[in-house]
């Protein structure tokens, strides 16, 4: 009788454990559904978060190294179909260069603060990776610039400055789409002289810096990694 009571309480146990079990399994399937990510859909708004390197190129970027940034912004997706998406963006960043320039009195530095809407059309090239590549153009608004030496800052403002307020150029990407996030790499080129030919810096400073503006061209060309959520 003590036995088969033994028995009896064993298989009671191994029955619970083994209910117990599928309930957690359960559990853990209907919590792993709730998480699990949404499609896109034909429309998505993200926000976008990275970095990006640039460097002017140009007859005045004698010496130019590249420079690094942050960025961040919002984008929307639009999808025609399953191989082609509209993506129209609004970002933030840092642009500009350093110069390899050991001299105190030489300006070695140049920072410029844009606000920038690129549009883009991505084209689905493998359906199964979710690999896309895009092309298009952008538009970007100076907000504020700083030129600086080895001696510290010379100015901190665009309207002593000779950067015009717009520019624009042609933009090409390389988006990945993974589960939570987005990666894209991007790179564009301006096609519109920012550099009017101004002294550098106008006022107090004209006399600090040497060489100054020399009339030459500058173009904003940008490399950017950024994660879309």
């Amino acid at each position: 009788m003590k036995r088969f009571l033994l028995f009896f309480y064993i298989f009671l146990g191994l029955t619970g454990l083994l209910q117990a079990q599928d309930d957690t399994d359960q559990e853990s399937d209907t919590l792993f559904y709730k998480i699990s990510p949404p499609s896109e859909g034909k429309l998505k708004i993200g926000v976008g978060l990275g970095a990006q390197v640039s460097i002017l190129s140009g007859s005045e970027s004698e010496r130019a190294t590249p420079f690094v940034g942050i960025t961040g912004g919002t984008y929307l997706r639009y999808n025609f179909s399953k191989r082609l998406t509209l993506q129209p963006a609004i970002n933030i960043g840092f642009k500009g260069s350093r110069f390899n320039r050991s001299e105190p009195d030489y300006y070695n530095s140049l920072k410029l603060l844009y606000l920038e809407t690129p549009l883009q059309i991505f084209y689905t090239y493998q359906q199964a990776q979710k690999n896309q590549i895009g092309t298009g153009f952008y538009m970007a608004r100076l907000i504020n610039a700083s030129l600086s030496s080895n001696g510290g800052s010379l100015t901190a403002n665009q309207s002593a400055l000779p950067i015009k307020e717009y520019d624009w150029g042609i933009v090409t990407s390389w988006l990945i789409k993974f589960n939570y996030f987005y990666l894209q790499t991007s790179y564009s080129i301006g096609l519109s002289n920012i550099n009017n030919a101004q002294s550098w810096p106008s006022g107090d400073n004209a006399s600090v810096i040497k060489p100054t503006n020399k009339g030459g061209t500058f173009y904003n060309q940008t490399l950017t990694f950024q994660l879309i959520f």
